[in-house]
């Protein structure tokens, strides 16, 4: 740990990035480097001498909620996109240190999406909860970034369709974004632990040995055999 004055602390803040918690942040001089930036608007959330504070769940969310792909280069947002990136960081950010959670979707949207209890809309997530299409994943300076290309389309300038970047997300029970048991199991399998993928096998008498890959899958076929069942009667 290294200790000083006062001094310390003003060398380390200058090496940071505009603070969407302080009043005081100079949005202009943000739009200044962004604008002026070759690297994604993926990439720029992410790094700490430009957006201070926004990690991996709220850079997805974030662009989420502002309509932008994250592979959008700095210097090819229109001052509009940028306002709804900066608007949407101040307003997830304010709302995650208010109630010390990362809580993303709106309420009211959440209950006329029929997701009363929805906190996340991409991260983690393999359909988009608006328009029901597939969420896209890709590795963006090795961490998971995600994307809906249905509501984040790219533009034409960028040379690629955003369904064409990334691939199906694979999900996984994140420590960090945490869901319930129901939750996680209506979004497939993989989000459930090896222990919970063998409670849920045992209790529809089925084998409860193998890897979590092939636990997943049998309670998936399980699943959509019992659905095919219900569906017929």
């Amino acid at each position: 740990v290294q200790h000083g004055d006062e001094n310390l602390y003003h060398d380390k803040r200058k090496l940071l990035g505009q603070d969407p918690l302080r009043e005081d942040a100079d949005v202009e001089q943000l739009w200044a480097k962004v604008s002026n930036s070759n690297k994604s608007i993926g990439a720029l959330i992410m790094d700490q001498s430009v957006f201070c504070g926004p990690g991996n769940i709220y850079r997805a969310e974030i662009l989420f909620k502002a309509g932008v792909h994250p592979e959008v280069k700095g210097k090819e947002l229109s001052r509009t996109q940028f306002d709804a990136v900066w608007h949407h960081t101040v307003a997830l950010l304010q709302r995650g240190f208010q109630t010390g959670s990362i809580l993303t979707v709106d309420p009211e949207e959440a209950v006329i999406l029929g997701k009363p209890t929805l906190r996340r809309y991409i991260y983690n997530q393999s359909r988009c909860p608006r328009c029901r299409g597939p969420i896209r994943s890709w590795s963006m300076e090795s961490r998971t970034c995600y994307a809906c290309p249905e509501c984040q389309p790219l533009k034409h300038a960028v040379g690629v369709l955003a369904e064409d970047i990334g691939a199906p997300p694979k999900l996984f029970n994140s420590h960090c974004a945490r869901e319930d048991l129901a939750t996680r199991l209506s979004q497939g399998p993989m989000k459930l632990t090896v222990a919970e993928l063998k409670k849920e096998l045992a209790e529809r008498s089925l084998p409860t040995k193998g890897k979590k890959a092939q636990l997943a899958a049998q309670l998936q076929a399980a699943i959509s055999a019992a659905l095919k069942l219900q569906d017929h009667k």
